[in-house]
């Protein structure tokens, strides 16, 4: 999850280490982490700054966001309201369990609209 994906090295048992990443969570997901990770694991794996989900955030325009939440329609239209913000470079979510096939289209409906770029179809 905090690697965007990417493959661990067996040596520093790290991805993308000079990629700077924010972490998101919700407070079900905050007592997740909080036994399994400390503040010194999250910077080996370039997170600088954590937040709470409904904590307001100012936008980082060049730093990807990893979101860690349970599936749930509020925390949905955060992510939502976040995107079409635009705080962040990219999003990267992780839900704890399986979204609900109507929420993801809510997600994926939210977030499109929330893009006012022009369309073009080809």
């Amino acid at each position: 999850m905090l690697n965007l994906n990417q493959a661990v090295s067996s040596a520093a048992g790290t991805a993308n280490e000079d990629v700077y990443k924010i972490l998101i969570y919700d407070r079900f997901c905050q007592d997740i982490l909080s036994p399994l990770i400390h503040v010194k694991d999250l910077r080996k794996h370039g997170v600088t700054l954590y937040f709470l989900l409904d904590k307001d955030r100012n936008p980082v325009h060049d730093v990807p966001a990893v979101y860690f939440l349970q599936p749930t329609p509020p925390n949905v239209q955060r992510v939502i309201s976040d995107a079409s913000k635009a705080l962040y470079d990219s999003f990267h979510l992780n839900f704890s369990s399986s979204i609900p096939r109507p929420l993801l289209e809510d997600l994926a409906t939210g977030t499109f609209r929330s893009f006012t770029f022009p369309l073009q179809f080809v």
